[in-house]
């Protein structure tokens, strides 16, 4: 019985995991024919292409909430690169550390 019981509550936890594990969000990447220009600024006109992955959840402290700041996450690729732009805002930026 005891066996049984281990067995039900470890499947349990798999399946969970597995459903935690394959409820994650995707973030797509959208190809670009122009030169990029990688300067840290994401005015170019290729990351007018990508489309924003915006709505990012918390780890740390109130984990699986939603994000108290805002981010924007951007990727594009080419033939050569993977490019990757983001924005992370914040209330107060002198406070962070």
């Amino acid at each position: 019985m005891l066996k049984t019981s281990y067995l039900a509550i470890m499947i349990s936890l798999l399946t969970v995991n597995c459903q935690q594990l394959f409820s994650q969000k995707t973030v797509g990447a959208t190809r670009i024919f122009t030169n990029m220009q990688v300067d840290g600024s994401l005015d170019d006109d290729a990351w007018e292409l990508a489309e924003p992955a915006t709505d990012f959840i918390q780890m740390e402290p109130a984990k699986g909430e939603k994000a108290t700041e805002k981010t924007l996450v951007l990727v594009t690729y080419d033939d050569k690169n993977i490019y990757f732009g983001i924005n992370c805002y914040h209330k107060d930026a002198s406070t962070i550390v």
